[in-house]
């Protein structure tokens, strides 16, 4: 799609939104019914266009023209009147940019992960607050649940949970339940090795490749019977109850063929409890657990629906490394797109900051998808440096450059890929990023 009309479709999603707005405003007779110096769709796209500024810096950027520029105070109270729905159905708009999603052999190629986001410290927020220990500052932390689209490089869908009260299963087959797409192949971590995840994905009619702790970690597969071999590929044909009675008992024995799941372990397509009188009722979830040499003396283990002719265990290794888009997509839509940096403390107005974050990655991704082609003079293929396109696109949105401007800055902006690259990931304390310490 040409930057002009990515530019003029955010435009028009905005003023739909707008006109529509007694949807997205908490007193609908009250709110943005008169007119002020803050419309409701400017202050929509001016957090849109937010980056790591102070919260004045940023409001100067977005009215340089009006000598009499809001307040920091009086633009926040603009803002605190919108529901957090507004820039959720912003971001909703952003994941339908392209206009042809692609395709790996026929299927969606999904990841799912998550991600501690740290917000402004606020020790009132119970559900988010931590301590800090060793005298560490305190901090707070909201988690994202993020169903990431490999392929085209966009989020997909996003649910943001407490950190203290946050459940990353129930996210995931909250996102896998409600999603439109009909062919998928989802791949996650071991954080997600489940069978009620299994079952969701199952009911969808989605592929899966899961990582799961390997043999001798007390991960799902611990109860199974498996090779000895340090490799191998075992088809498993799981019949899951709650019966717990001398019937069912005797068929525990084959520990590859019948499972007994207590009333603590949820599997939401099995009745919480079997009765006595009743006969057992079963759930069936067919799967592979494959084990692969990754590097010298390491393996891993994934389960998969994924039929084993069409893909080997070379092949899932492939499918699984590619997950790792969603690990630096993170890294992207953190420090470059500026989820570290927040302009209130309030958390509804955070959750604000956050999802218009999300859509502006996904704008991004699609404005410097097909600027680059490979070229068979050059080394390597090119794409467009993802710092260098937020700066970009912001300046776009912000009316400071034209769509045919952007475009010429962006084909300038390309860097090599090199492929099979790995880094050590080196672990750092959190540091609250404070107002006071923000780019004029």
């Amino acid at each position: 799609m040409k930057i002009d009309s990515i530019y003029q479709k955010i435009g028009s999603c905005i003023k739909q939104i707008a006109a529509s707005k007694e949807n997205h405003v908490h007193c609908p007779a009250k709110d943005f019914t008169r007119s002020r110096k803050i419309s409701f769709s400017d202050c929509m796209m001016s957090v849109v266009c937010m980056h790591g500024g102070t919260p004045f810096s940023e409001i100067l950027e977005y009215f340089p023209r009006n000598m009499d520029v809001p307040t920091v105070s009086a633009y926040l109270q603009q803002r605190a009147k919108i529901k957090q729905s507004a820039f959720e159905e912003l971001f909703n708009a952003t994941i339908t940019l392209h206009q042809e999603a692609k395709s790996y052999q026929g299927y969606r190629l999904l990841a799912a992960d998550g991600s501690d986001v740290q917000i402004p410290t606020n020790p009132n927020d119970t559900d988010t607050f931590f301590p800090g220990t060793n005298g560490q500052k305190p901090y707070n932390l909201v988690h994202l649940n993020a169903l990431y689209d490999i392929l085209s490089n966009t989020y997909q869908d996003a649910v943001v949970q407490d950190r203290l009260k946050f459940a990353e299963h129930e996210a995931l087959n909250q996102m896998v339940d409600r999603s439109r797409i009909t062919r998928a192949i989802l791949t996650a971590d071991r954080g997600y090795e489940s069978y009620n995840i299994m079952a969701h994905l199952q009911e969808k009619r989605w592929l899966y490749l899961i990582r799961v702790r390997d043999i001798d970690k007390g991960g799902i597969i611990s109860r199974l019977d498996l090779p000895g071999d340090e490799e191998f590929d075992l088809d498993i044909d799981l019949q899951m109850t709650r019966k717990a009675s001398k019937k069912t008992k005797e068929l525990f024995e084959d520990r590859n063929h019948y499972r007994y799941i207590p009333p603590n372990s949820r599997l939401d397509y099995l009745p919480l409890r079997s009765e006595y009188t009743q006969d057992a009722a079963f759930y069936r979830i067919p799967f592979r657990v494959v084990r692969f040499k990754i590097t010298h003396g390491q393996y891993e283990t994934v389960v998969t629906n994924l039929s084993a002719s069409e893909f080997p265990a070379l092949e899932l290794k492939k499918l699984y490394a590619m997950r790792w888009g969603i690990e630096t997509s993170f890294r992207t839509l953190k420090y470059n797109v500026g989820m570290i940096y927040f302009h209130s403390v309030r958390k509804d107005l955070v959750l604000q900051e956050l999802f218009s974050r999300l859509a502006f990655f996904n704008i991004v991704a699609v404005v410097s998808e097909g600027l680059c082609s490979t070229h068979s003079s050059r080394k390597y293929p090119y794409k467009v440096n993802a710092a260098k396109a937020v700066l970009i696109c912001r300046k776009l949105f912000l009316n400071q450059i034209s769509p045919h401007s952007a475009y010429r800055l962006l084909l300038k902006s390309v860097i090599p890929i090199r492929k099979d690259r790995s880094f050590e990931r080196k672990s750092h304390s959190r540091i609250a990023i404070n107002f006071i310490y923000r780019i004029s």
